[in-house]
């Protein structure tokens, strides 16, 4: 089960708080313990750094967003932007 820990949610986190596990707290390791694969993926770079050696520390698979060398593996993505002008749509 994919496990969130914020101290704010979002309201789209209530259409799949049934699929997940919310943690309304700040970062702690007791969160993160006894879990395998961690996405270190705060708004705040100290914190995923933090998390970054922790997981590098206990052997831990991390993917800390902003920081790809403290990272051992990364989740390819892409981003898609869309301008509509008159009708018309252009992908970028």
């Amino acid at each position: 089960k994919v496990k969130v820990i914020s101290q704010d949610f979002i309201e789209e986190f209530e259409e799949i708080k049934d699929q997940i596990e919310m943690i309304k707290d700040s970062y702690d390791e007791k969160y993160i313990k006894d879990d395998f694969v961690v996405v270190a993926a705060t708004n705040n770079k100290e914190v995923n750094h933090k998390i970054g050696i922790y997981c590098r520390q206990y052997n831990k698979l991390v993917n800390v967003v902003d920081d790809k060398d403290l990272s051992n593996f990364t989740v390819p993505s892409f981003v898609i932007k869309c301008i509509y002008r008159r009708k018309k749509s252009f992908i970028i």
